[in-house]
């Protein structure tokens, strides 16, 4: 018996890994499977900014579900830090769980298990965008320029970040080239380009404004722009005399 057993020993270690392994893929599907439903609801409150609390608290405890039997997946982590932001606008005032708290470091812990994931530092850049805190979402704004500069998925996501903040951003020599970069390939490749016009016009910074006036070929996009740097070009100017007025 014991010969046999030895005998086999090879047939035997190679079995069980095959079996182990098996058993791996299968608690790394159902993981997967898991945040499915989570994921949709996630890209229906992108889109209507409205769900009942209770539906995302239950896609919470799924996603806590798939983590616990995948602890290194970053992008579950990723969904739970969007989850949480929302939670936080659709709970009321006396709610006293700290929702934000918890999102940030949900974005943490996906960014540390993949620091490089353009993705995760483009959501935080907004995160921190909402927080008003300008010094972190300086450093996750420009932490995803320069890892996916041209994915436009992450365009999407950082392009009213810089529009938002675009003297900030343009703080250095390395930041305006990356800018520059990422909208001349905007415009050579025609995707995003409303988006990009629309931001530009939001941003209501003149610079801003110039620098896509400069890129654009469509004349409607230049037209609406120069009017919308006249109009605040002229309202400066107004509120100059009127600081003027008063001062005499």
């Amino acid at each position: 018996m014991s010969n046999n057993i030895k005998h086999n020993y090879p047939i035997i270690l190679v079995s069980l890994t095959f079996l182990a392994l098996a058993i791996w893929a299968s608690i790394l599907s159902w993981s997967e499977i898991l945040t499915i439903r989570p994921q949709k609801v996630l890209k229906q409150l992108n889109k209507t900014h409205h769900i009942e609390p209770t539906l995302i608290n239950k896609m919470i405890d799924r996603v806590n579900t798939s983590t616990t039997l995948n602890p290194s997946s970053a992008n579950n982590h990723l969904i739970l830090a969007q989850l949480y932001e929302y939670l936080h606008e659709s709970s009321p005032e006396k709610n006293n769980i700290n929702y934000l708290v918890l999102a940030e470091s949900e974005y943490l812990k996906a960014i540390y298990l993949q620091p490089n994931w353009d993705k995760a530092w483009a959501q935080l850049a907004k995160f921190y965008d909402k927080k008003n805190d300008g010094y972190k979402m300086l450093y996750a704004l420009e932490k995803a320029m320069f890892l996916g500069p041209f994915e436009y998925n992450i365009q999407e996501l950082i392009l009213p970040v810089i529009f938002k903040y675009w003297e900030l951003v343009n703080n250095s020599d390395k930041n305006a080239d990356k800018i520059k970069q990422i909208l001349k390939h905007i415009f050579k490749y025609k995707k995003k380009i409303h988006l990009t016009f629309t931001y530009a016009l939001k941003s209501k910074n003149l610079e801003a404004m110039k620098v896509i006036e400069f890129m654009t070929s469509k004349k409607e996009y230049k037209k609406q722009l120069k009017i919308q740097r006249l109009k605040l070009q002229v309202n400066d100017s107004q509120y100059e005399n009127t600081n003027l007025d008063v001062n005499q």
